[in-house]
């Protein structure tokens, strides 16, 4: 007669399946995405500039610059920051890995 190490009901299978496929998904996030950061300046005389709402194309997610121009925000290879403000104009750069530079 073998004894099995692990005896588990219907419903508890189903939950540690849950679970590792919840740990799977989120290890595979976790190395997808990277924290984005940097600081938010004028072109003509580089002061910062505190309040520009960055923001990650086609998601919610979004962040507003600290009083130094300041962000940081996590995003994955190859989506687009949107910075935006009152009185600036809107630009879209594109996030790429500091491995592929």
């Amino acid at each position: 007669m073998s004894i099995p190490l692990l005896k588990l009901k219907k419903d508890s299978r189903l939950y540690l399946l849950l679970f590792i496929f919840i740990f799977f998904c989120s290890s595979a996030w976790s190395q997808t995405h990277q924290t984005v950061s940097g600081i938010v300046t004028q072109r003509d005389d580089n002061t910062t500039i505190p309040g520009i709402t960055v923001s990650v194309k086609g998601s919610t997610t979004a962040i507003s610059t600290d009083v130094n121009g300041k962000y940081s925000i996590r995003a994955s290879n190859g989506t687009v920051l949107i910075f935006s403000g009152v009185g600036y104009t809107q630009k879209e750069v594109a996030v790429v890995s500091a491995r592929e530079n």
